[in-house]
């Protein structure tokens, strides 16, 4: 209760959801979905109370809206902790997250990185000259991603009832190269990855 009481209310996200049975008694909610083959399957609700901090919350756009912009003033009582959740402690290797046999993961989720790190949920690393805190999420037949970039004041949030991480990491660049002036075919660059990994392996 301590999360919707000082937390959820006071940034009047009503329709955030802190429990299992909470979230399915919402009528007006999206259906988790696979890929079988070359199809889309619908597929059960996850109960993930036991998981709460991970994985437990459920919303919206409007109110993932809202902690965005909470996190990007940053004008509370957490303030403090905000600003140091989301600066980088230390300098590290993108590798250390990955082994070599998996390092082809780090040009999709981490492109053209010089560092990366990981704390508090966030992986923070640099973009193209601006520090980029991301925050993925997956649960079966759910995937969310949201992101950070203080030093432009944007915050974006993608939210798809489809296991389809790349699919919202190239929507995630995709806006954010718009938001600088640039354009990308992201889909484009990540099938080509995919492709060629698939190739060597």
């Amino acid at each position: 209760m301590f999360v919707k009481e000082h937390l959820l209310d006071k940034l009047k996200m009503d329709s955030t959801t802190i429990n299992h049975a909470d979230f399915m008694a919402v009528e007006n909610k999206a259906f988790p979905h696979q890929w079988v083959g070359k199809s889309v399957r619908e597929v059960p609700f996850e109960q993930l109370d036991a998981i709460g901090p991970g994985a437990g919350l459920s919303s919206n756009a409007n109110d993932m809206a809202q902690w965005l912009q909470f996190l990007l003033e940053g004008q509370s009582e957490y303030s403090s902790i905000i600003k140091n959740t989301l600066s980088p402690q230390t300098l590290a290797k993108a590798e250390m997250f990955f082994s070599k046999e998996e390092a082809w993961l780090e040009k999709i989720f981490f492109p053209n990185s010089n560092f990366l790190t990981y704390g508090m949920g966030w992986f923070i690393h640099d973009y193209k000259g601006v520090i980029l805190c991301q925050a993925p999420g997956l649960t079966d037949g759910m995937n969310g991603l949201m992101a950070l970039i203080p030093e432009l004041n944007l915050g974006i949030v993608i939210l798809n009832n489809l296991e389809a991480p790349f699919f919202s990491h190239s929507v995630l660049f995709h806006v954010i190269d718009h938001y600088q002036g640039e354009i990308k075919d992201w889909n484009q660059i990540l099938l080509n990855i995919l492709h060629e990994s698939s190739s060597e392996k």
